[in-house]
């Protein structure tokens, strides 16, 4: 999906405020600049977000996350998210939510490993890792396990009561869902 001017430059505007902050320079948001930002609120809780397991086959030193796991599922599911648009947070049986560009050294971990108590304490954890991203449209790719810790979001869940072969089908085959026609042209009216 291809992003406003609006959106863009709101951006660019958190970015440079990123950098001074870091500087130690502090600024009042007022004005234009404070309307681009909730616009990208906005824009950010309409973009579609993919929780998608880790996998059990691991690179044997340390990368991103996104790169880290060597699963044929987890690489489908990371391919059907950007085939969606979707932003991507990773479901570790070690790390609980992990974003896919932290840095991760190889584990050796499993939430089917776990005892039930221990499973029911991750996705406790890991719910309370999720809970800023309520209110955003939230399709899981994973497993039972993995979807325990996403019950307080509004998900689909395409996966659910499949076996690992019809997952990878699906995975596989997954489409980008049609985005509402003028959605972001009705955002920058809004502003306006």
């Amino acid at each position: 999906m291809k992003e406003s001017a609006l959106i863009r430059q709101a951006r660019r505007e958190l970015a440079q405020c990123e950098k001074d902050i870091n500087a130690g320079i502090h600024r009042e948001v007022k004005g234009a600049e404070l309307s681009r930002r909730r616009a990208l609120i906005a824009h950010e809780k309409t973009r579609p977000l993919f929780l998608i397991a880790c996998s059990g086959s691991k690179l044997d030193k340390p990368a991103k996350a996104r790169d880290l796991y060597q699963g044929q599922a987890f690489k489908f599911a990371m391919e059907a998210a950007a085939r969606a648009g979707a932003d991507v947070i990773i479901l570790s049986a070690l790390h609980g939510a992990v974003d896919p560009d932290a840095v991760l050294n190889p584990y050796n971990v499993t939430l089917s490993d776990m005892t039930q108590a221990d499973r029911q304490a991750w996705a406790q954890r890991t719910a309370a890792e999720l809970e800023p991203y309520q209110g955003r449209a939230v399709t899981v790719l994973a497993g039972a396990n993995y979807a325990a810790a996403c019950t307080d979001l509004d998900a689909a869940y395409p996966l659910a009561g499949l076996g690992i072969g019809q997952q990878l089908a699906v995975l596989k085959n997954y489409k980008k869902k049609p985005e509402p026609a003028g959605q972001i042209q009705q955002l920058a009216l809004e502003l306006n």
